[in-house]
């Protein structure tokens, strides 16, 4: 259902949850950035077809946002989206890198790490990561 809302678009779906209490929040993003019509017109889309359906309680509550820049990359588009940009990734070990997210393929992506060595010199390090590799995978705001 979600899916035919979001065909020919940039928009695709990052994770939904559904809690005991009839809340049910969807997580949505956008390649180039989500706005708050996209949010409001995929909530629309979705009460709508929830109710036609009698998929929900009488009483529930529908959230739609986005999963939040601090939050651990759920879904492969969410590297794409990133491409070229700051990231932090935790292996299944516990150590971490950070660099510039350079590449995603079907079961890998590699990232950039800068090393800062002696008298202003630094050395540049490509990690080919596996998916399978990781615990996590996050942008890195800065503000600067």
């Amino acid at each position: 259902m979600l899916a035919e809302q979001f065909d020919n678009s940039q928009n695709f779906l990052v994770e939904i949850r559904i809690g005991g209490d009839a809340r049910i929040q969807v997580f949505i993003d956008n390649l180039d950035g989500l706005d708050i019509q996209t949010c409001a017109k995929t909530s629309r889309f979705l009460e709508h077809h929830l109710e036609e359906e009698a998929l929900v309680p009488e009483k529930y509550l529908l959230e739609v946002s986005s999963p939040g820049a601090d939050r651990p990359f759920k879904v492969k588009k969410q590297y794409e989206k990133y491409l070229g940009k700051l990231v932090e990734v935790r292996y299944e070990d516990g150590t971490q890198v950070k660099g510039t997210l350079m590449t995603v393929k079907e079961e890998t992506f590699s990232v950039e790490e800068v090393l800062k060595l002696k008298r202003r010199q630094e050395e540049r390090v490509l990690h080919q990561i596996g998916f399978d590799e990781i615990q996590s995978v996050k942008a890195v705001i800065s503000f600067s």
